[in-house]
């Protein structure tokens, strides 16, 4: 069961509570890896991109023994979607049930992709939101201690 989730507008204060994410669009998606449950749902608002102010939408990254999924809520539809999903193994990383809560929780964000340090390897896993595809980018051999965080510059 996934958790109730909302938003507040800190301009408005208003607060909306989103409608849960779909049980048949999660079951579907854990029946693609042959997966019981996903263990961790991480919500993080999405920058607005190509969207007018009024709409926004909210990524919820989930991780299973067997994968990596993400979930979309879009307020100018009003619903969730499967975004992507990929299993440990497809993307080269041998993650163990033990190893799912060393995969970082929060992402840092450039260039239109999210990116999480995979935790017990040298590689970040990369979410292009634009295309929903999810990929891994490897860093040098010495980073895998490290806790690093990716930004993109604003040019003025």
């Amino acid at each position: 069961m996934l958790p109730d989730l909302g938003l507040c507008d800190p301009v408005t204060r208003e607060f909306t509570l989103l409608p849960p994410v779909p049980a048949g669009l999660v079951a579907s998606t854990l029946i693609e890896a042959q997966d019981d449950n996903m263990e961790l749902f991480y919500p993080f608002f999405y920058p607005s991109g190509c969207y007018d102010e009024a709409h926004f939408r909210v990524i919820c990254w989930t991780l299973s023994e067997a994968m990596a999924a993400v979930f979309v809520y879009s307020s100018a539809c009003s619903s969730w979607t499967h975004g992507a999903s990929a299993g440990w193994a497809a993307l080269g990383l041998d993650v163990e049930p033990e190893d799912i809560s060393c995969v970082s929780c929060w992402p840092s964000y450039a260039y239109g992709c999210c990116y999480w340090h995979a935790g017990i390897s040298d590689h970040l896993i990369k979410l292009d939101v634009n295309t929903m595809e999810i990929s891994t980018v490897a860093l040098p051999s010495d980073h895998e201690d490290n806790q690093d965080i990716y930004l993109q510059s604003a040019l003025t």
